[in-house]
């Protein structure tokens, strides 16, 4: 099991956060020892756009 770090800084408009990520930011706060096919399943999308779109959030810092 993989734990995700995420953290929340202030972005410029260019790089604010939309719904899909506000949602994931919900679940993973919830749980961060969800996997990623799980978390895609919660939000109905595809693993691989999770697996992006924590790696574009962890990148943010």
């Amino acid at each position: 099991m993989r734990v995700i770090v995420i953290q929340l800084v202030l972005v410029s408009k260019a790089e604010m956060i939309d719904e899909l990520d506000r949602k994931l930011i919900q679940e993973l706060q919830r749980s961060n020892r969800q996997s990623y096919v799980d978390l895609a399943r919660m939000l109905g999308v595809v693993e691989g756009t999770v697996r992006k779109r924590v790696k574009d959030l962890q990148d943010r810092k």
